[in-house]
């Protein structure tokens, strides 16, 4: 049976403190659910602008001048700014270890996760820049973490297409064929995607990165 949780109704906003842990309950009630196979999705808001809002204060952890800044002599704000967000990135960090130790403790059969941004942030890390705008797009905007986990079973089940995953670890990457890696990772068949090459699971095959009108590759050379 399909369920959605929503536990920041009464909360909505950017500007809310509504922590992503607020979920934890929920996804332990969906793992401890006997169903045969699921498929669970868990919408984080993780480092979205206000950052300062997106962890409880005992996971204040960053202090001073971070010394990745591009900025020089910083104005007091910016450190702040991006302390906070490293805050909000460690707490993430927290959260999807929970995450990960609630399923292994309850997986059955074939288990996995799978972490992925929408977009990246640039906090003032290349330019005097916090946020993400096609206006002034910078590298760190276009960068997100994509991480997958799979239990001994699922190796067991899937040793090719996994180990192929881990050959494409250097690889470039859009999320927009993301749909394409589910397929192959949850075995399910799409008569629309019988051509599907742009799978994590299969061989990697170049592909032009465009956006905004502009090549990422040609725009930040790796």
């Amino acid at each position: 049976m399909d369920k959605a949780v929503f536990v920041g109704r009464k909360q909505a906003g950017v500007s809310a403190h509504r922590y992503d842990g607020l979920l934890l309950p929920e996804v332990d009630k969906a793992l401890q659910d006997p169903a045969r196979d699921k498929l669970i999705f868990v919408h984080l808001m993780g480092s979205h602008l206000q950052y300062a809002n997106r962890y409880p204060p005992e996971f204040r952890h960053f202090t001073g001048t971070p010394p990745h800044l591009a900025v020089k002599d910083p104005l007091g704000w910016k450190t702040e700014k991006a302390n906070q967000y490293d805050d909000s990135v460690r707490y993430t960090d927290w959260l999807v270890g929970e995450i990960d130790r609630l399923l292994r403790k309850h997986q059955r059969g074939l288990s996995g996760w799978m972490l992925f941004s929408d977009h990246g942030e640039e906090v003032f890390e290349t330019a005097d820049l916090n946020g993400h705008t096609p206006d002034h797009p910078t590298w760190p905007m276009f960068t997100i973490p994509v991480v997958f986990w799979n239990n001994e079973a699922a190796w067991r089940a899937q040793t090719e297409q996994l180990e192929q995953l881990q050959a494409n670890r250097g690889h470039p990457y859009m999320a927009d064929r993301l749909f394409e890696t589910w397929l192959d990772w949850l075995d399910l068949n799409l008569p629309d995607c019988d051509g599907c090459q742009y799978s994590f699971l299969r061989p990697h095959v170049p592909r032009q990165r465009m956006a905004y009108g502009f090549d990422i590759d040609r725009r930040w050379p790796r």
